[in-house]
Order: structure tokens, then C-alpha cells, then sequence
């Protein structure tokens, strides 16, 4: 199964944990595939962050890497 992967512009109020139950997916997995976000905590309206569709790393898959700053996949 391919995973699909998209981004998600980080906006005013929003948090990791929320972005990744809105999104469907879990937190563990949502850090996976940010691992630029040092901390969770402190992250930026503006920056976005890569949404994997799945568990990034079931079945042998992995995560993309993109630098969280201000472009969009």
C-alpha cells in the first residue's frame, strides 16, 4: 500500500496532537515525519509540516523528510 503524503500549514492555536487527530493519525507518527521539529511545543504559525496517510513506517515503509520551514510540499 502506498502511502500518501501531503502538508498542512501550521496555523494560529494549532498543536501537534490536535493536527494529528483531526488528520486521522498519531501523534508518534505525525513527529516521525517531522523529525526537523525539535520540539514538539514550539512550533510556528506558518511552517508546515508533512502528513503521511498511515503508519510511516508499516510494512517496511519510511517517512520524507522536508525541512518545516516556509514551503509547501
Amino acid at each position: 500500500m502506498a502511502m500518501k503524503r501531503k502538508s498542512y500549514k501550521i496555523k494560529s492555536g494549532d498543536t501537534l496532537s490536535q493536527i494529528a487527530k483531526d488528520m486521522g493519525m498519531s501523534l508518534s507518527a505525525l513527529k516521525q515525519a517531522n523529525p526537523k521539529i525539535e520540539n514538539v511545543n514550539k512550533i510556528k504559525v506558518g511552517q508546515y509540516v508533512l502528513l503521511v496517510n498511515g503508519d510511516a513506517t508499516a510494512n517496511g515503509g519510511t517517512a520524507m523528510v522536508i525541512d518545516t520551514a516556509e514551503t509547501p510540499i
